[in-house]
């Protein structure tokens, strides 16, 4: 089971259609983006469309049905009071643009087709049309001096940072967004900075700068970046190796059979761009946004910019001008992708009239009188130094601020109240944090980048299952439970003590015998339902998908017969292609390495298993790809892979390690790479410039993410242990709980007839159903805001990520979001606009170097403090035990 989403997160991928009719007359497209104008820009400035660009990242998760539903309520002078606001009509100009926009895109939502465009200079698609670009500039350069500093310089930090803080207690993840809005001042700076001589080396000539930073450039240094974003997800597969099965598994076994799955995924990709990149109808939503991003970096958008200039005016003024906007907020379908890799739609909330002025700047007592000055840069770093400095206070000074138990602290000596008040090991009730990587962490990625709708929808889960259902059936001894600690991701034996694998295992592989005489498997009771839970999940998102997609795919599928080349095809295809026998032979040599290495290291899984491995992941590509690829949806492919290894590869607990790295961390990392080539796609990137940067990438975020995993166990005492605190490992060990569960055990034993686990099974039925009446429903009553709001995958996905995800998370993450993306994006929206991922992005950043300084500056010479302050374990010293002794 994944602990954190894979596409996701997010960095969090969701469907953010964010310009479906922003595109105004005049707006330049890519050809104008390497004229001086676009590049005479403060370095220290990433202002005016920029703000309003990001802001409709997180903020604007539109489907064709959510762009008409928007300019409906424009056209009526109406906007919704949703928290999720869609500012569509902030983009257009004037009523009859607004109509003209609606008229074209009531062709696409109606009928799921292209609209009925003749011009073959442009997209069949008005997503994409609005979105992306249909020009290029042959002459721009991407793979430059400056993109390869860049590219590599950010591949280095992300590998880095993401794993460094991935076992810790409260891990945080470095995105893509981080490295779209810190390159570009770097890269004009750079622009302004380097020398524009032209070197001549051994006839080679080039140059540091080439002239204006390029959004060619930006892009492919996003792009290298982007391959280390979720390896750390992968090394955890051969830290339980390491760690639990084979304590002499070597760095270079770990390192080659790493590259060789990566390389392997990158290959499946490459070999599938045919179908699920060149095909016009294969739009990858998510790309639409990066590609809508990076164009406002490039392009000047003078709209915007007067609109900021306009907001700092008057109070009186504003009100004056403001009947010449209508701010729509519509809280329209949308997707939200969740720690179960699902992803739903909602729709618009009720309306009520506003101006803009009260939009931009605020309402009633809440109003601001205008905007601050302060550019985005300078906010970056305000941001960053503070976080950097107060990251030393619970990160090592007063380490009990990170969670902070009221009802512990009341009663220590109170089991029930150690049990419900613990937000480490028990339910979290009353605990709260001050400590950032609490609130912004890689099981949930950012609350500013969660739509607040969504982030309902997942706390609701979460009250309904962990505050509500769990400790009423704890309590009441369910299944045994309360013999059992409360939380936590280890398993047990009948008797509630820890599992010793050695007991049922001869000679690497299960013992039968040895297993009846020693003892059945038992879990925790909130982990146990954390995999019922993952059964309905699963089957609900398929059955969302066939409600909300199903003939949106169909009619996709069946339009790349016909529309297989739109214009960005054919810009594409005057750079010279990657030859396709390229793509296999990468794919053969990664597959012999693997299988080579990994039957040679003697890890225990036999060559037809990593064959099967390799299979699951070449037959599923396809099929998922398109789904992905027209719906922004990913089934739920983790418990997929668990299933099929638990059934092929059963008995082999080293089988879960290599069915999950080649069978799904291959099939999610080959959908992740392909999406990365659609937006090289639409920015028209030479493809062999794409290549070597995604592959450059993947080599040295492999090489640094394995050794400094490696080099950490090897140097930190009680590594993955309580003792090892704050590298306690929540994630490994939980892959170590599930290779046993599912590859040593076995999920008929587990689950099967006579486990007291059997009735998870009906989940599976559970979430077949359970969509469905909330489907017709929502078509019955189309107008009540609260059906409109319910997406069941979801809300099912609420609990999926419990554990290894501390409790205390949740509330905090929710509380965060609800403070920036409810109230102040209501109360000071214009602030909202302008700062917010700022905020986010400059207290990850400062967060993630201030932990590294003071691991290499202060942990390593020995300098700690033992003292009170830094006894976590102190403040619920019986959240641990069981309810019920024996």
């Amino acid at each position: 089971m994944d602990t954190v989403s894979k596409n996701g997160a997010d960095v969090n991928q969701e469907l953010y259609i964010d310009r479906i009719a922003t595109q105004k007359p005049g707006f330049e497209t890519n050809a104008s983006a390497n004229s001086p104008m676009s590049h005479e820009k403060n370095p220290d400035k990433i202002e005016g469309a920029c703000d309003r660009e990001i802001a409709d990242v997180a903020t604007t998760p539109l489907t064709l049905n959510a762009a008409e539903c928007a300019l409906d309520d424009k056209i009526e002078g109406h906007y919704s009071s949703s928290t999720f606001a869609s500012s569509i009509s902030e983009e257009a100009d004037s009523l009859d643009y607004s109509l003209k926009v609606k008229d074209s895109i009531k062709k696409e939502n109606h009928n799921l087709q292209a609209s009925n465009s003749d011009d073959p200079d442009d997209s069949p698609f008005e997503v994409v049309r609005a979105a992306v670009g249909n020009t290029d500039n042959p002459a721009m350069p991407s793979m430059t001096f400056r993109s390869n500093i860049l590219g590599v310089f950010f591949v280095c930090l992300i590998s880095f940072v993401n794993q460094f803080y991935w076992e810790r207690d409260n891990p945080i993840a470095l995105n893509l967004l981080i490295v779209q809005l810190l390159c570009y001042p770097m890269g004009i700076a750079m622009a302004w900075a380097l020398p524009k001589r032209t070197w001549n080396t051994f006839g080679y000539k080039w140059t540091m700068n080439p002239g204006p930073f390029t959004i060619k450039e930006h892009v492919l240094i996003s792009l290298m970046s982007n391959a280390s974003a979720y390896m750390a997800l992968t090394v955890d597969i051969f830290a339980v190796l390491r760690l639990y099965y084979n304590p002499d598994f070597s760095l270079w076994t770990a390192l080659t059979l790493l590259l060789s799955g990566q390389l392997f995924a990158y290959a499946l990709a490459g070999l599938s761009r045919s179908l699920l990149v060149l095909p016009a109808p294969m739009i990858w939503p998510s790309s639409l946004v990066n590609a809508s991003l990076f164009r406002t970096f490039h392009e000047n958008d003078t709209y915007a910019e007067s609109k900021f200039a306009a907001s700092s005016s008057s109070s009186s003024d504003a009100d004056a001008n403001a009947d010449a906007y209508t701010d729509t907020h519509a809280n329209t379908n949308a997707n939200a992708y969740s720690n179960a890799n699902i992803k739903v739609e909602a729709s618009s909330g009720a309306r009520q009239t506003t101006t803009a002025s009260e939009n931009l700047l605020g309402k009633g007592r809440w109003r601001l009188r205008s905007l601050p000055k302060m550019s985005r840069t300078q906010f970056f770093w305000i941001c960053f130094a503070g976080s950097f400095v107060w990251y030393f206070v619970p990160g090592y000074l007063l380490q009990v601020l990170s969670t902070i138990s009221v009802l512990c602290l009341v009663a220590p000596n109170n089991h029930l109240a150690n049990l419900i008040g613990d937000g480490k090991q028990g339910l979290g009730v009353l605990s709260f944090s001050l400590d950032w990587s609490v609130f912004s962490n890689a099981f949930l990625n950012s609350p500013i980048a969660t739509p607040f709708w969504a982030a309902c929808n997942l706390f609701v889960g979460f009250v309904l299952v962990f505050w509500v259902a769990l400790p009423i059936a704890y309590f009441k001894n369910l299944w045994g439970s309360a013999s059992l600690p409360l939380y936590g991701a280890n398993v047990y034996t009948t008797n509630s003590t820890l599992y010793n694998i050695s007991r049922v295992m001869r000679n690497g592989v299960f013992d039968n015998q040895a297993y009846e005489n020693y003892s059945p498997l038992r879990m925790s009771l909130e982990f146990s339902w954390v995999y019922g839970i993952g059964f309905a999940a699963l089957m609900s998102i398929l059955v969302h998908i066939a409600l909300y997609n199903g003939k949106e795919i169909i009619a996709r599928v069946r339009e790349t017969k016909t529309k297989h080349d739109d214009v960005h095809g054919k810009l594409i295809m005057q750079y010279p292609a990657v030859k396709a026998w390229w793509y296999l032979i990468m794919l053969i040599i990664s597959c012999v390495t693997g299988i080579a290495v990994g039957v040679g290291a003697k890890i225990g899984v036999p060559w037809w298993g990593y064959i099967v491995s390799f299979a699951i992941a070449i037959v599923l590509i396809i099929p998922v790809g398109i789904i992905q690829a027209v719906s922004n949806r990913q089934p739920g492919l983790s418990l997929v892979a668990e299933l099929l290894s638990g059934i092929v590869l059963q008995g082999i607990p080293t089988g879960y390690s290599i069915l999950k790295l080649y069978g799904h961390g291959s099939l999610a990392q080959a959908l992740s790479y392909a999406q990365d080539m659609k937006l090289a796609h639409y920015m028209k990137i030479p493809p062999r410039h794409v290549l070597i940067y995604q592959v450059v990438g993947i080599v040295i975020s492999v090489v640094i993410q394995t050794c400094l995993f490696f080099w950490l166990i090897d140097h930190i005492p009680g590594m993955c242990r309580p003792d090892g605190y704050p590298w306690v490992c929540r994630s490994t060990n939980l892959v170590y709980s599930a290779s046993i569960i599912w590859n040593l055990i076995g999920p008929l034993r587990v689950f099967g007839e006579g486990s007291p686990y059997s009735p998870l099974l009906w989940g599976f039925l559970f979430g077949l159903f359970l969509p469905i009446p909330i489907y017709l429903l929502q078509r019955r009553f189309p107008s009540n805001r609260l059906l409109r709001n319910i997406y069941i995958p979801v809300i099912l996905s609420g609990i999926v990520g419990l554990p290894p995800m501390p409790p205390v998370d949740f509330p905090m993450w929710f509380l965060f979001g609800f403070i920036f993306n409810f109230l102040i994006h209501r109360y000071w929206n214009m602030w909202w606009q302008r700062y917010n991922f700022t905020l986010s992005a400059g207290l990850d950043s400062g967060l993630a170097l201030s932990g590294i300084f003071q691991f290499l500056a202060l942990s390593q010479n020995g300098i700690k403090l033992n003292w009170w302050g830094n006894q976590i374990d102190r403040q619920c010293p019986l959240s641990t035990k069981p309810w019920i002794t024996n």
